[in-house]
């Protein structure tokens, strides 16, 4: 944030996916949502990818196990250790990016505190991620705390379809420990909706912020 200092409040940190397209609007959005209050100051993290289908890609078709462990062992360590960061941190992404957001909550949930999916490619790899997602809401193992959903208005058919059944999944499961959310964003199509539909987070990160300074997630 414009006003960091060494000392103060540890800052929560997002994570943001597909950096070279995204971190512009978002590091705005953030700073000018702050800055009127409506949510806390957050640190953003803008992580590239010279292989989208590779990284972000789970199963046989892509790479997503080594970015993941790329991640938390390599990239939160150098940036807990260089700025002042709390415990929580979110995982936000777009299309395949959002993708790898669910495949993420899914197969490793205490990765990060919250995930943003904006258009999760959710029929690709043959729909691995929508397949282990249903799988973690049908075990006893763990659960994201919070999962946020979005997708265009004028979607893409297959995107639409699979997020619609992620949603009834989590509707049936109904996971007490776990805040979820799925939505539809108006008059935006695939290309256009990250900007409008990160939006709506802002409520939340407001009462993740208050709950990671009481609980220290």
């Amino acid at each position: 944030p414009p006003g960091y200092t060494r000392s103060g409040p540890a800052l929560p940190v997002l994570y943001l996916l597909d950096a070279e397209v995204h971190y512009p609007h978002v590091t705005a959005l953030v700073q000018f949502q702050s800055r009127y209050l409506r949510m806390p100051e957050m640190i953003v993290v803008g992580v590239p990818s010279r292989a989208r289908g590779r990284d972000y890609v789970p199963g046989g078709e892509g790479g997503a196990e080594r970015f993941l462990r790329f991640l938390p062992t390599e990239v939160r360590p150098r940036v807990d250790a260089g700025w002042r960061t709390a415990p929580f941190a979110v995982l936000a992404g777009h299309s395949l990016g959002g993708l790898f957001a669910v495949h993420v909550a899914s197969t490793s949930p205490s990765a990060f505190g919250a995930y943003l999916a904006i258009s999760p490619s959710l029929d690709r790899a043959d729909s691995a991620a929508l397949h282990s997602a249903r799988a973690a809401l049908d075990g006893d193992g763990a659960l994201p705390r919070y999962l946020y959903l979005a997708v265009a208005e004028a979607e893409r058919p297959g995107i639409t379809d699979a997020t619609g059944k992620l949603a009834t999944a989590l509707a049936d499961a109904r996971p007490a420990a776990m805040r979820w959310t799925s939505t539809t964003v108006a008059e935006e199509n695939h290309l256009t909706v990250p900007p409008t539909a990160l939006r709506e987070p802002v409520k939340l990160s407001n009462e993740v912020q208050g709950r990671a300074g009481r609980e220290r997630v």
